[in-house]
């Protein structure tokens, strides 16, 4: 049996993830352009992910990263045009570095190496062409093996690498697996085996199968591992805060457990930086409607409690607060916090009626 599961970090593996991890801090990624220098600009489009990438290089040096996703026009169009979106838009980015000087640009679809010696092209193209003219620039073809920096720029569903178990989360894992449900779910898979279920175990990880025309896939206990996976495939900058049903799909490929359609549910659902700067999909709820002013003293009132607060000598730790919406006049009725419908229709004829 073949079981489909994450990718398990070994020590090696870890060392050089690590290491990177450390060059990316300490030395610069990107260094500044030399104005002498001869740039080239390499672009890609992905099929699949409707989006463009774009690295701005100088002596094998990247100066700058560039991706787009495509608009719903842009992605209906052919494969030959959205590889010359990418490189439009790589035109429009860096036009302060390209203009006025000769370059090399890099794609890995054949046919524009052609553009400029093709006789028909359609009325985009011919538009595309006048912008590109003011630009002294050689198309070259790159294959797609080679033109992998672009190519991963052109991807937005990538799974954060540290999501990925390492050594030490696997260990955490097969212990947590010790504690209910899993423990006795261990139990009956070891029971239950040579025969098919849902669950199998391999390397002491448990893993789920909903049907047998899908992948296995990585039960997480009830661990901070869970949080990390959904903070990952969901808030990280790669990771573009999808909504509910994208960021579901990229968890679920690898992982289960009981209630993650909820708890992703109920992350992306209070994601701050989704909630600040995404636009609701809501209906319109309608213009706000103001009660009207009272046009006497105690004709219109609010009345709420306030609990707990600490317990006076007479045994209360409730306010009942009745406020006039005319003048602001406030009354404050001591009472408990088990006062009943009845006892407030009381304390409201007693006090203020």
């Amino acid at each position: 049996m073949s079981i489909s599961r994450p990718i398990e970090f070994t020590e090696q593996m870890e060392h050089a993830f690590k290491a990177l991890k450390q060059a990316l801090i300490n030395k610069p990624c990107l260094q500044l352009p030399d104005p002498d220098g001869e740039y080239e600009v390499t672009t890609d489009a992905s099929e699949d992910e409707a989006t463009v990438g774009a690295v701005l290089t100088q002596n094998g040096h990247p100066i700058a990263y560039e991706s787009k996703k495509l608009n719903p026009h842009q992605k209906n169009y052919p494969v030959h045009d959205k590889e010359m979106c990418a490189i439009m838009h790589a035109l429009d980015r860096w036009r302060p570095f390209l203009l006025g000087r000769n370059f090399k640009l890099y794609t890995d679809h054949r046919s524009l190496v052609y553009l400029k010696t093709q006789a028909n092209l359609n009325q985009r193209q011919l538009r595309w062409m006048e912008r590109a003219a003011d630009y002294d620039c050689e198309i070259l073809y790159k294959p797609g093996k080679e033109n992998v920096v672009a190519d991963a720029l052109s991807r937005i569903h990538i799974n954060a690498l540290s999501s990925l178990p390492n050594s030490a989360t696997r260990t955490a894992i097969i212990k947590a697996y010790q504690r209910e449900p899993f423990k006795s779910l261990i139990k009956e898979v070891e029971e239950k085996k040579g025969t098919y279920t849902r669950y199998t175990i391999e390397d002491k990880l448990l893993y789920y199968q909903a049907d047998e025309t899908e992948p296995w896939r990585l039960c997480l206990p009830d661990t901070p591992f869970r949080d990390t996976v959904i903070h990952e495939n969901h808030d990280l900058a790669i990771a573009g805060h999808l909504g509910f049903v994208q960021t579901y799909s990229k968890i679920a490929r690898s992982y289960y457990w009981p209630g993650m359609n909820k708890d992703i549910r109920k992350h992306v659902k209070e994601c701050d930086a989704c909630q600040r700067t995404k636009i609701s999909t809501q209906p319109p709820t309608g213009e706000l409607q103001p009660m009207s002013i009272p046009s006497r003293p105690w004709q219109s009132i609010g009345m709420d409690y306030l609990m707990p607060v600490p317990e006076s000598k007479n045994g209360h730790n409730a306010i009942l607060v009745v406020v006039d919406r005319l003048t602001k006049m406030a009354h404050f009725i001591p009472t408990t916090d088990t006062v009943t419908a009845k006892e407030t229709a009381e304390l409201f004829l007693q006090n203020i009626f």
